[in-house]
């Protein structure tokens, strides 16, 4: 299973379609057996969704998104887990021990001034 998480400075990135790195986590039998992060050039949560498509992805954790992104996901069967922040590989082992994480719900407009749309304090 492929887990995307949307990066920056190994940390959650505040919002989808304006990240310039997302870190992929191969994950086998609930362990991470590869971790590999990678400059996104294109961006745009359809660029974006793309990319992660291309490289099978499973799950996405990440900070803010607006609704028209988490749509595209959705139909590419992705399973999103929107509204986080922190540092992305304890994100990764709290989503792989079950903890509840994120919200569901979180949806930003490309206006957003929620103050749930932060970088890693």
């Amino acid at each position: 299973m492929i887990i995307a998480v949307i990066s920056e400075n190994d940390c959650i990135y505040h919002h989808f379609g304006k990240c310039s790195e997302i870190t992929l986590y191969d994950v086998q039998h609930e362990l991470v057996i590869n971790k590999t992060k990678y400059k996104i050039e294109k961006r745009g949560y359809n660029n974006i969704s793309s990319f992660l498509k291309e490289h099978n992805t499973a799950v996405v954790l990440c900070g803010g998104i607006n609704a028209e992104a988490k749509n595209v996901l959705r139909g590419n069967r992705m399973e999103i887990i929107p509204g986080l922040s922190g540092n992305c590989d304890e994100i990764v082992v709290d989503y792989l021990s079950g903890l509840n994480i994120g919200n569901p719900d979180f949806i930003c407009s490309s206006f957003c001034t929620n103050k749930s749309c932060t970088l890693c304090r």
